[in-house]
């Protein structure tokens, strides 16, 4: 499931319809692993976003460098998604 790559959003330039397609499967798969990673609040927080970069770069932006609290748990499962989506 290597869709990691679907975070830095849709390829700019002209696409051919084959990489289009790729490009909305994996976005796809990648939202779903994101939202089913997070806790309640931050799914709540989340479940407008239907592209990858959107939600990946809001959580990176509001929980990259948090270390305290629930927020620690829901990061942990985040960067467990981040390595399940890049090594499988």
């Amino acid at each position: 499931m290597k869709v990691f790559w679907a975070k830095d959003g849709l390829p700019e330039g002209n696409i051919s319809d084959e990489d289009q397609r790729k490009f909305q499967e994996a976005n796809q798969i990648f939202v779903g692993a994101v939202h089913n990673a997070l806790s309640d609040h931050l799914f709540d927080s989340t479940l407008h976003m239907t592209d990858a970069k959107t939600p990946w770069d809001y959580l990176n932006a509001t929980y990259g460098a948090s270390d305290a609290g629930k927020e620690l748990t829901s990061w942990r499962a985040f960067m467990t998604t981040r390595w399940l989506l890049t090594n499988q």
